[in-house]
């Protein structure tokens, strides 16, 4: 089963060495985590604005409102 790209951002957000492995290589944690094809693609576009929408939609929100999406809060 494929990870979900927001509890991938969480881990590493929560976890220092988790973290620390994705700056090593992280092209190797994504494929340990089994982040999916388009997820990494997201990840490895390092676009904010593409990660939030992302991240809105896989929540079930509408990406075209951003003020009901809470991921925004981190930005």
């Amino acid at each position: 089963m494929e990870a979900s790209l927001g509890r991938f951002l969480a881990d590493m957000a929560l976890d220092p060495s988790r973290l620390a492995a994705f700056l090593q290589d992280p092209d190797e944690l994504m494929k340990q985590v089994n982040l999916g094809e388009e997820e990494r693609l997201v990840v490895q576009s390092a676009n904010a604005a593409l990660m939030s929408d992302w991240l809105c939609t896989e929540r079930g929100g509408p990406a075209s409102a951003p003020w009901n999406c809470p991921v925004l809060m981190m930005f």
